[in-house]
């Protein structure tokens, strides 16, 4: 009998840890650019909100559909707008990141959406927690009206 409760007790801790790890943080206007037919990339946008008091460190992340994805910035110098590589996404706590065309972005390669209505891409931490976040694919005119913030 001990045993059987202990195993129960595992389980429902196991079960719950993902329940309890996204409600520290929470994704909003998540919008994936639908790429051009001639392209295999494109990028996606994200709201990322941590409801911590630890600042939420995302080192990577990873889809099914999309072969590779980088996180990118926007940078605009005088003589042109250039994209640069970042290491991993900062969200301070009680704070959103605003992941946004001309700012930090998604930077999504070697796609393969045919037939992916809803794309998640699921976010890793520093600490290896895994935290998925559910897309909707947006045409490039459908996305004139995104709010920057």
């Amino acid at each position: 009998m001990p045993a059987r409760c202990f195993l129960s007790l595992l389980m429902l801790i196991t079960l719950a840890f993902p329940v309890v790890a996204n409600d520290r943080v929470s994704f909003d206007n998540a919008i994936v650019r639908r790429p051009l037919s001639t392209q295999d990339f494109t990028a996606a946008y994200v709201d990322i909100t941590n409801h911590g008091n630890t600042q939420l460190i995302i080192t990577s992340a990873d889809a099914p559909w999309s072969g590779t994805i980088e996180f990118h910035e926007t940078v605009i110098t005088p003589e042109r707008a250039r994209m640069r590589q970042l290491a991993r996404l900062v969200v301070e706590p009680n704070a959103t990141l605003h992941l946004a065309p001309g700012r930090a972005h998604i930077m999504l390669f070697r796609l393969n959406l045919n037939g992916t209505p809803d794309p998640t891409i699921t976010f890793v931490t520093t600490n290896g927690q895994r935290l998925p976040a559910s897309f909707d694919i947006k045409s490039i005119e459908a996305m004139r009206d995104l709010k920057i913030h």
